[in-house]
């Protein structure tokens, strides 16, 4: 691959008016220029598509058009993509700072066999500033790290696909798939390259049951300690669901991925 890889930046979005501008400004905005920008929209009718139009010459390809969910829509935008290496950025979420991608092709020109490189998240909700995530390899049914800090060989990808089958875990199922059937090499990298807003699908309260249920159909066939491992994700589901009804979500938040202090 050598040195200047081609990144392929793509975001994905529906009906995301408020937030569209924001995270295409910082895609825009990248020191690194040998980007590739996509993005696919989901048919939306609240003025997204006007602000994609407004940045038309800056995005290498853009689609407004109905999908059948996220995870098929990301699949549209990997799949056009060119690039040496894919990186999802969607509506909502922004690149850390301006030489966020440059900090991270530099560590991607001295590894060039690693076909997964995960970085560190900056979290935040309702534009307060919740803590960093920090990179990590962890991965099983019940955690993988988000996709807000990985990129990933376009080659690889192509051949793999989000499933379809999850309505919120088809990121998690497909790390899954990369480390276990495929044996991908991860490589961890310390640069902050996001900030990730946690009012999205996956990290809603009211979801945390449908989150649980599809974390027990992943662990039936990668968790060995399936049945340990389900009850006590249960529990911390039910408890995580009961609470959406008890404190704000601020504080929520606040404990869910940075402890109590």
């Amino acid at each position: 691959m050598g040195n200047n890889p081609k990144i392929s930046i793509i975001t994905v979005s529906f009906n995301a008016v408020k937030v569209i501008e924001e995270t295409i400004v910082s895609v825009i905005n990248q020191t690194y220029t040998n980007v590739e920008y996509i993005i696919i929209d989901g048919g939306s009718t609240d003025g997204t598509v006007d602000i994609i139009k407004e940045y038309a010459d800056k995005i290498s390809y853009w689609v407004s058009e109905s999908d059948k969910g996220i995870y098929d829509a990301m699949n549209k935008g990997g799949i056009k993509a060119l690039g040496d290496f894919l990186y999802f950025l969607n509506a909502g979420d922004s690149f850390y700072n301006k030489s966020s991608l440059m900090s991270v092709v530099k560590e991607i020109e001295l590894n060039e066999n690693v076909d997964v490189y995960l970085g560190n998240i900056i979290c935040s909700f309702r534009n307060v500033l919740m803590g960093v995530v920090k990179a990590s390899s962890f991965v099983t049914a019940w955690y993988t790290p988000p996709h807000q800090g990985m990129f990933i060989k376009r080659a690889l990808f192509v051949n793999m696909l989000y499933g379809r089958s999850y309505r919120l875990l088809g990121d998690r199922e497909f790390l899954l798939r990369l480390r276990y059937e495929r044996n991908a090499l991860f490589k961890l990298i310390d640069v902050v390259v996001s900030e990730y807003d946690l009012g999205g699908l996956s990290s809603s309260r009211q979801n945390s049951l449908i989150l649980f249920r599809e974390a027990k159909s992943l662990a039936k066939k990668y968790d060995g300690n399936y049945m340990y491992n389900s009850c006590y994700q249960y529990f911390k589901a039910l408890l995580k669901y009961m609470s959406s009804y008890l404190i704000s979500d601020n504080l929520y938040f606040r404990i869910l991925y940075f402890g109590a202090k």
